[in-house]
């Protein structure tokens, strides 16, 4: 049986509702692709720890990690995806950018792509479900 891991993925617009995408490092699951940021995976459910879910939690994380605020992430939908050694239930969440340039270590490079210009980038099939669950909310 496969195992099951969990991640949060951020869904970041700026003010031209242009998206946030992050391209992969060279090497390991989805080298090279871009992705919205999220989280690495866990084991555990962030439900099962409230806090992890927290606003504050959300916004530090994001500042910690990104190098940039936003508005209050809220959550949209979960998104499942199926890979060869294990499934995966990613929370996806929204906000707005507000301050500061986007960087971050867990990716080579981090920038704001128009809505129009995705297809323009190598996208992961769980990338794009993710991507879909923003202009499902509109």
């Amino acid at each position: 049986k496969k195992p099951t891991r969990y991640r949060l993925s951020f869904l970041i617009t700026d003010a031209d509702g242009s998206l946030l995408l992050g391209k992969r490092p060279d090497s390991g699951l989805l080298a090279t692709l871009w992705e919205p940021p999220g989280t690495d995976l866990a084991e555990t459910l962030p439900s099962a720890d409230p806090s992890m879910l927290s606003d504050t939690h959300l916004l530090h994380r994001l500042n910690r990690d990104f190098h940039i605020t936003t508005t209050t992430p809220r959550p949209l939908q979960e998104v499942r995806h199926t890979f060869t050694h294990f499934h995966l239930r990613q929370q996806v969440l929204h906000a707005t950018h507000l301050t500061g340039i986007p960087h971050s270590d867990l990716y080579t490079e981090l920038r704001f792509i128009p809505i129009h210009a995705l297809t323009q980038y190598a996208l992961s099939s769980l990338a794009k479900k993710t991507v879909k669950t923003l202009s499902s909310q509109v």
